[in-house]
């Protein structure tokens, strides 16, 4: 395999990586966006702007304060 293969090949993998990370992301939050809507029927925009702006350990904490909310700032408010 030549030099330029060898980097062609890493380039390809670590498109691959990114992709995969990039859709598993999407999902999470997708997935946090329904359950949301599921439970409080009427979103208010800056909820659907923070979640847009979150990183994966935001969704996963806000996904477990969901389960025990009895309104919406509950998910949101920090401890």
């Amino acid at each position: 395999m030549t030099l330029a293969d060898q980097l062609r090949h890493e380039g390809m993998q670590q498109g691959m990586q990114q992709g995969i990370l990039q859709g598993m992301r999407k999902g999470e939050y997708e997935l946090f966006k329904r359950l949301l809507q599921r439970k409080f029927s009427n979103i208010d925009q800056k909820y659907y702007t923070l979640i847009e702006g979150s990183n994966a350990d935001d969704l996963l904490n806000w996904g477990e304060r969901l389960i025990d909310a009895k309104t919406i700032e509950d998910i949101f408010t920090d401890e």
